[in-house]
């Protein structure tokens, strides 16, 4: 495989140690863009888009992962492929989509990394 690889959660980056899965909603929350590059602050919140995150197109280009945005008009995500190297992978048999906690508690976060529902008991 040589191309990048799209799929309806995530794409497949064909790296030096393999084949390579990584889920949309974590691809755009690594966008550099999205990270003030002096205070390292967040200057995005991908759990503000009206829709999950979804690829138009992607492709590797020089050292970086270039993937253009459907549901965003004219934003296109430039990931250095060492950000891609040294994030822990999962591999390419071993899939798994991050749930998205809409029903609830209402908010857009990945429960997942939150690892608790945001909802307060009554």
């Amino acid at each position: 495989m040589t191309e990048v690889s799209l799929s309806k959660s995530g794409l497949t980056v064909p790296l030096s140690s393999g084949n390579t899965y990584f889920n949309y909603y974590w691809l755009r929350d690594a966008c550099p863009s999205c990270i003030d590059g002096q205070t390292r602050e967040r200057t995005f919140d991908v759990a503000s888009l009206p829709e999950l995150p979804c690829a138009r197109a992607a492709h590797l280009e020089e050292d970086a992962l270039v993937i253009e945005w459907q549901a965003e008009e004219s934003k296109v995500s430039h990931i250095p492929l060492t950000v891609l190297v040294l994030r822990p992978s999962i591999s390419v048999g071993a899939q798994r989509t991050p749930r998205v906690c809409r029903e609830s508690c209402g908010t857009r976060t990945m429960c997942r990394i939150l690892l608790a529902c945001r909802k307060k008991p009554p």
